[in-house]
């Protein structure tokens, strides 16, 4: 089995809704970890604030791991959800 890790920033999105989100999809909430199935899951780090201009945005560092193809699907459902642009 071939693992992976992959790092994404999210922004705009609150620490609270993302770990709702997995939370919703079946996640157990482990410390900073959200453990999605044997050998997969998602590290949820603190958030921060990125400040452009005099507008504050939150940040949210995440490292999703475990087998290639479940983390990258993962991924994927998880940019399909948070997918923002501006307009």
């Amino acid at each position: 089995m071939e693992t992976t890790r992959i790092d994404i920033e999210t922004r705009a999105v609150r620490r609270s809704v993302i770990v709702s989100y997995f939370m919703s999809a079946g996640a157990e909430e482990i410390g900073d970890r959200m453990e999605i199935g044997p050998d997969s899951g998602v590290r949820v780090g603190p958030e921060k604030t990125v400040s452009l201009g005099s507008i504050d945005i939150p940040s949210v560092d995440l490292a999703f791991y475990g087998e290639k193809d479940r983390t990258e699907r993962l991924v994927q459902d998880f940019r399909a959800r948070f997918l923002t642009a501006g307009g």
